[in-house]
């Protein structure tokens, strides 16, 4: 059950990141707005760069080096989350 729950979890986040990226819009406009995607990780970042491509402006929460399990983001940091459009959390631990 464990293993599932982290599955699960990575699985909605993409299917979140999809669904945030698609548009009814034209894409050839240059000045259209990226979805703002806060990761909590490197991998969570990874993906989300990876799937969103130039249609997101991804931000990493626990900066490089630091470890995740202990960190804890300052209120400036949760202050820009909230008005971001998107926020990937990866486990329940982190």
């Amino acid at each position: 059950m464990k293993k599932i729950i982290p599955a699960l979890t990575v699985a909605f986040a993409s299917a979140s990141v999809l669904a945030a990226c698609g548009s009814n819009t034209d894409s050839s406009t240059s000045d259209s707005k990226q979805t703002e995607v806060y990761a909590s990780t490197f991998a969570t970042a990874a993906i989300a760069r990876e799937i969103g491509g130039d249609q997101v402006n991804v931000k990493m929460i626990v900066p490089p080096g630091a470890d995740p399990h202990s960190y804890e983001p300052t209120s400036k940091q949760l202050t820009e989350i909230a008005k971001g459009d998107l926020f990937l959390l990866t486990g329940t631990t982190l």
